[in-house]
């Protein structure tokens, strides 16, 4: 969406961006190496429990959080999912990550509502700090009880932001 609204702005309306990283820094954060360097040596040792535990610290319960601090459910869910993830790629390699076209924030004109969650990676967090102060549509929310995935750990509250957004924006109705 945020591609289309900046070669074909009239096809979008308002924009959601939860815990995205548009504005890449040039080398990932410290923590999040840290965490892929971990998984990975985890992963090639075989410790594939490991391997997956150490992303479900670093993304779920995120940075300044105790291991298990998020929702037992949420962990749960995403240490699943996220298993799954880890065993198609070891069945079949993902190619290396190809660097992401240039994002000039300043032409996107829609309203533009940025998420995160306060335990989210630098990364993440920087970058929402860097579309707020380059978009000028934007407003920001963060979630002072979630690290990257607020929309499932405070679903209640996240849903009640972007149809609020969205009503003020968009007219669509928060009912």
């Amino acid at each position: 969406a945020l591609l289309t609204a900046l070669a074909a702005p009239q096809w979008v309306g308002p924009l959601v961006l939860a815990s995205a990283t548009v504005m890449r820094p040039e080398i990932a954060s410290t923590e999040m190496q840290a965490v892929w360097r971990e998984a990975d040596a985890a992963w090639d040792r075989g410790e594939h429990d490991r391997a997956n535990e150490i992303e479900i610290e670093g993304w779920v319960d995120g940075m300044g959080r105790r291991s298990g601090q998020a929702a037992p459910e949420v962990r749960a869910y995403f240490t699943r999912v996220n298993r799954s993830i880890w065993d198609r790629h070891n069945a079949m390699p993902l190619p290396d990550l190809l660097a992401g076209p240039d994002i000039e924030p300043e032409r996107i004109v829609q309203p533009v509502l940025l998420i995160d969650g306060v335990y989210d990676f630098p990364d993440v967090l920087s970058s929402n700090g860097t579309l707020l102060g380059r978009m000028p549509n934007a407003e920001y929310t963060q979630f002072a009880e979630s690290a990257h995935f607020p929309s499932y750990e405070q679903p209640g509250e996240f849903n009640r932001i972007v149809l609020e957004f969205l009503d003020r924006t968009w007219g669509i109705p928060a009912s």
